[in-house]
C-alpha cells in the first residue's frame, strides 16, 4: 500500500480524507490511524493489518489498484502496480514530479532541512527561527520541492495524526483548503523569530486565521497581522 501511495505522491493524511469524504476531524484522525497499521510490514514482510470490505475498495480506487492487488500483490483483475514496479518504488522511491507529468523521477539522495525546536506546552508551539537543527535524506513528498523542509512535532496536540516526535514534511508551494494539515508561522515580535504550530487548517480572513486541535479537541485563533506564512504538510513520518 505504501508503494502505491508514494507512487502517486500521496500523503496519508490526504488519502484519508479522501477515504473519509468529509472534513470530519475525527474520522479522518482515526483513518490516519488506521492506513499507518495497514502500512505496517512484518519480520516476513507481510502487512501486519489488512484494510476489509468497503474500506479496501476505497482505498484500491483512490490508490488506483485492484483490491487483489492490494490484498496480496497480485494483479488479477483491474488496474494494478506489477511487482517490477514494486520494486523499483521501494528502491528508488518514485514520485510525479511537481508539473504534473506523469513520467518517473528517480529518488534524489539530497537531504532536506529540518528546522523547529520544541518550545513546550498542549498546544505543541515550536520556534522557527532559520535555524536548521538537522537534516534527513529529502523524502518522495519534497522531492523536486527546493523550498520544501521538515519539522519535528511537539507533543500529542494532532495526535493520532501527528504523534510527539513525528517529522513533518512541508511543501510551501502546495495549495491548502479547509481541512489541510498546515505548519503555520506566527509572528512573536522578535526580529526572524517565529512560533510555529502544525494544525488542521479552518479559515483565513482578513481579522483572524483559525487552526483545529485534535488532543485535546479545540481551536487556535490568532490575529491576522500576525501570519507569517501558511505552508501545507504533505506527509508525516515516525
Amino acid at each position: 500500500m505504501r508503494a502505491a501511495r508514494r507512487s502517486k505522491g500521496v500523503s496519508v493524511p490526504d488519502l484519508a480524507r479522501v477515504i473519509v469524504g468529509s472534513n470530519d476531524a475525527d474520522a479522518i484522525a482515526a483513518m490516519v490511524q488506521k492506513i499507518y497499521s495497514y502500512e505496517k510490514i512484518s519480520a516476513k514482510q507481510k502487512p501486519v493489518e489488512q484494510p476489509r470490505g468497503k474500506t479496501m475498495e476505497q482505498l484500491a480506487t483512490a490508490l488506483g489498484v485492484s483490491v487483489e492487488w492490494l490484498r496480496d500483490g497480485k494483479a488479477t483483475s483491474g488496474n494494478h502496480i506489477s511487482d517490477e514496479t514494486i520494486v523499483a518504488l521501494d528502491e528508488n522511491m518514485v514520485t510525479p514530479n511537481l508539473t504534473g507529468e506523469q513520467r518517473e523521477t528517480k529518488y534524489s539522495r539530497k537531504t532536506v532541512p529540518i528546522y523547529g525546536r520544541a518550545a513546550g506546552g498542549r498546544e505543541g508551539r515550536f520556534i522557527l527561527n532559520g535555524e536548521k537543527v538537522g537534516e534527513i535524506l529529502r523524502p518522495p513528498s519534497l522531492e523536486a520541492v527546493a523550498e520544501g523542509y521538515v519539522v519535528e512535532q511537539s507533543g500529542d496536540s494532532m495526535s493520532p495524526a501527528i504523534k510527539d516526535g513525528y517529522k513533518v514534511y512541508v511543501n510551501p508551494k502546495r495549495p491548502y483548503h479547509r481541512g489541510s494539515l498546515v505548519v503555520v508561522q506566527i509572528k512573536t515580535g522578535v526580529d526572524n523569530e517565529f512560533d510555529g504550530y502544525a494544525k488542521e487548517f479552518v479559515s483565513f480572513s482578513r481579522k483572524e486565521l483559525i487552526l483545529e486541535q485534535y488532543n485535546p479537541p479545540k481551536q487556535l485563533r490568532f490575529a491576522a497581522n500576525l501570519v507569517e506564512s501558511i505552508h501545507a504538510i504533505v506527509g508525516v513520518e515516525f
